[in-house]
């Protein structure tokens, strides 16, 4: 079974096997470990990692980043960092996420098995609501694979592509726009572009569906509209994993 691991101390040795054969520089891919030595890769870089992810003792520009093995059962054979938000400089270069695999397990799908996987983790993560990634414009192979997983091409520097891969359509709710329950569903159907009933089971067809960033405006207004009812709708878009912000105001 192929699967993504967070970076983790009991699997540090064959996380450290992996990082060994990992050339320093592939394509653009940066291994920063590759002359770490056992010990250090152990006791420094793995917590080290670990507290990346969780955002802490973030050099200056850095951002959280998570570092996810791509496992085939007992073995790893490859590398996806996602990068939880994009600052200034991964919006030019880098972006989100990046990956490696070993040359061993090339031409064999891992790479878009594993993008696939990190795509998934992407929407558990991130903040934007398309993931960014960048590539060398000789590095066709990689552009295939992020094409096959619905990148497309967005914009170019001198060296590289700019590719993208949406993973959230947003919407926006606005209570404004509302005063109580049948004027919501009316509203619901105006910004899905779509009829249902007006009720939860329909409203939950609809959100599970596909991937929402939902932005809900006015939302104070809303719950004095809608009473327990906002709740309940609340429930529904929180058991489908919906990306919810709640904002008092437009």
């Amino acid at each position: 079974m192929v699967y993504l691991k967070e970076v983790n101390i009991e699997d540090k040795e064959e996380e450290y096997l992996f990082i060994k054969k990992l050339p320093l520089d592939e394509n653009g891919f940066l291994n920063p470990f590759f002359n770490v030595s056992e010990n250090a890769f152990y006791k420094v870089i793995i917590p080290r990692l670990i507290n990346y992810s969780k955002g802490l003792y973030l050099a200056p520009m850095m951002v959280p980043e998570t570092y996810f093995f791509l496992w085939d059962d007992d073995i790893i054979v490859g590398l996806f960092k996602i990068r939880h938000y994009l600052n200034d400089n991964l919006k030019v270069s880098g972006g989100n996420l990046s990956y490696g695999i070993l040359k061993e397990y090339r031409n064999k799908g891992y790479a878009t098995t594993g993008l696939k996987l990190a795509i998934q983790k992407c929407r558990e993560i991130i903040r934007e609501d398309d993931i960014h990634m960048s590539l060398h414009k000789n590095n066709y192979y990689s552009l295939k694979v992020m094409l096959n997983c619905g990148a497309y091409v967005y914009s170019e520097t001198e060296n590289e592509y700019l590719t993208k891969i949406k993973i959230f359509d947003k919407i926006v709710i606005d209570g404004n726009k509302f005063n109580n329950r049948e004027e919501f569903y009316d509203h619901i159907e105006k910004v899905f572009n779509t009829k249902l009933g007006h009720n939860l089971d329909a409203l939950n067809d609809i959100i599970s569906s596909g991937y929402y960033h939902i932005i809900w405006l006015n939302t104070n207004k809303s719950k004095n509209d809608l009473g327990s009812y906002y709740d309940k709708i609340i429930e529904v878009m929180e058991d489908n994993k919906v990306k919810l912000d709640l904002m008092d105001g437009d």
